[in-house]
């Protein structure tokens, strides 16, 4: 931002600051100073309260006064509220009344006397309940009929009409006391039934809790044994990247030391370089003076042998003075110099270029190595890599699959249970359904034979074709059971040849469907039951309806 600043001040109009930033800095300073300035700014004119002073705001002698008015009240009201809760506990009652009681002496003795009287009179109530009857009442009405004196001849018909109607109350009551005694069967019977569903409901909960359990024990070994197969493929991962860490520790180690060889035969050639060229200063140098005299033989093949001999002061040649003698030396050495040699340099030249083609070649190669070393070090870590995963891969397949396996299996006999369940309850439902059906016509044809008494009608009952449908209703009972116990079997077969991913995948769409299916079931079964109950009730009520018609008709007949 401060790149492209350009002041706003009056001043600097049309002048370009030294420092852009610093400009932009001072001139947002002084925006806030001004900003704070006209924030804090104060009118001229003074709109405010007067002052107030602390000797005339602050008067202790008129707190003290109101201090002590307080206390005053607050004493009163005590002493009020002391005679209200008064009052409240004990009442608002004068205390100058004088109630006197009349006292009397024999209050204890008439009290005695009236527990006396009460337990004499409960005594002789007892007695009176206890005592029977002298005279015989049947006696009587017999002797009051035959009297010998009065002659009552009583009409033969309506003796009859009398022992008709006992009779036919004593039918009539009889009747009533065994359709009680049914009643209470059928009651024992229903909760018979609601006890063994009950104690069927709990062995199936039982063994559905045992089956949890035992898959639960199964689901936590196999985590048990996952977790140990993976503590183990951790530790082979580390043992691997042990080995890795020093395989890669060793290359390391061996580049170090190939460098290190690498560096001793470059300071050895070096220093071979500087030894040559040394030798090659001493063969160029000027020939020290002969004192003696040269033996017999050419100047060239002396020169030849003799070995250059070391100066003091290094390779460098001190100054001296030129005399006539060592000028004209030192030109014919510098002319022999310049004849090639056939022993010394050339064959010093030749060995250098041999040693350097040599040491390049070298090189070259060690520089191979290292770098096909490291190649294959790099690929060493790439497939040491690739294997890592593969295998981790593997055994994540492994796992799914074999949890998926597991899955399979466990729907596959949950199924089968399921179905075998299903079917063993749709039988027993078909069951009670056929006994309360039974149970409906026979009531039904008891009501009509009891309406008929009553009414003078018969009903007769239809016993040839009740036993021909539950003979008919047996056999198709018998074959009921044989068509689930093959169902049953070819499940099993079913379950034991089918175990390929195809069937496998098309047992999992089959159990949707049965899912489906189930539900639907289950909803038309809760409709039924419904209906079976509600057909209960009204049964319930019509028996009721017609034993309440007995009874009053057995009433009005006693009356």
């Amino acid at each position: 931002m401060f790149q492209f600043y350009d002041t706003l001040r009056k001043s600097n109009v049309g002048h370009t600051s030294a420092n852009l930033y610093l400009q932009l800095k001072w001139d947002l300073i002084g925006y806030e100073n001004h900003r704070y300035n006209v924030k804090t700014a104060k009118p001229t004119i003074d709109n405010g309260a007067p002052l107030t002073y602390t000797h005339l705001y602050y008067r202790p002698k008129k707190l003290q006064l109101e201090l002590e008015r307080f206390c005053n009240i607050h004493r009163c009201n005590k002493y009020l509220m002391e005679r209200i809760s008064k009052i409240q506990r004990e009442g608002a009652w004068i205390d100058n009344k004088n109630n006197l009681e009349c006292k009397s002496l024999n209050t204890w003795k008439r009290q005695q006397e009236m527990i006396d009287l009460a337990y004499n009179n409960q005594a002789v109530l007892n007695r009176l309940l206890d005592c029977t009857s002298y005279y015989n009442r049947s006696k009587l009405e017999d002797e009051h009929l035959n009297h010998p004196n009065v002659k009552r001849v009583r009409n033969k018909w309506s003796l009859e009409k009398q022992a008709y109607e006992l009779e036919k109350a004593q039918k009539i009551a009889k009747e009533a006391a065994e359709a009680e005694e049914k009643k209470r069967q059928e009651e024992e019977k229903k909760m018979d039934a609601v006890k063994a569903r009950k104690q069927l409901r709990k062995d199936y909960q039982d063994a559905s809790k045992k089956w949890r359990e035992e898959r639960e024990q199964r689901l936590r070994l196999a985590k048990e044994q996952e977790e140990e197969k993976r503590k183990r493929e951790a530790e082979a991962k580390s043992r691997i990247s042990e080995k890795q860490r020093q395989q890669r520790e060793q290359a390391k180690q061996e580049l170090e030391e190939w460098r290190h060889q690498r560096r001793a035969k470059e300071r050895v050639d070096k220093e071979g370089k500087e030894k040559s060229e040394k030798a090659r200063s001493k063969l160029s140098r000027p020939l020290p003076k002969e004192k003696e005299k040269e033996p017999e033989g050419s100047k060239e093949s002396k020169e030849r042998d003799t070995e250059p001999k070391n100066i003091k002061g290094g390779f460098k040649e001190k100054k001296v003075r030129p005399t006539c003698e060592t000028s004209r030396k030192q030109r014919q050495a510098s002319k022999i110099s310049k004849i090639p040699q056939v022993g010394t340099e050339s064959q010093l030249d030749k060995s250098l270029d041999l040693e350097k083609t040599a040491l390049d070649r070298e090189s070259k190669r060690m520089i191979e190595q290292d770098g096909e070393k490291i190649l294959r070090s790099q690929e060493y870590v790439e497939e040491a890599n690739r294997k890592i995963i593969a295998d981790e891969e593997g055994e994540e397949d492994k796992r799914k699959k074999s949890e998926e396996e597991i899955e399979g299996e466990e729907r596959l006999e949950e199924s089968v249970k399921g179905s075998e369940r299903e079917k063993a309850r749709e039988g027993d439902e078909e069951k009670v359904k056929r006994e309360k059906a039974y149970q409906k016509e026979d009531e039904d044809i008891q009501g009509k034979e009891f309406i008929a008494k009553d009414s003078g009608l018969t009903v007769k009952k239809d016993d040839k074709e009740l036993e021909k449908k539950k003979s008919l209703e047996g056999e198709e009972d018998i074959k009921g059971k044989k068509v689930i116990e093959k169902d049953v079997e070819k499940d099993k077969t079913k379950k034991s040849g089918e175990k390929d991913d195809e069937e496998l995948e098309k047992k999992k769409a089959g159990e949707k469907d049965n899912e489906q299916d189930k539900t639907k079931k289950r909803g038309e079964k809760d409709a039924k039951r419904k209906e079976a109950d509600e057909d209960d009730s009204e049964d319930i009520k019509r028996k009721e309806r017609s034993m309440s018609i007995a009874e009053e008709f057995g009433k009005r007949e006693s009356t």
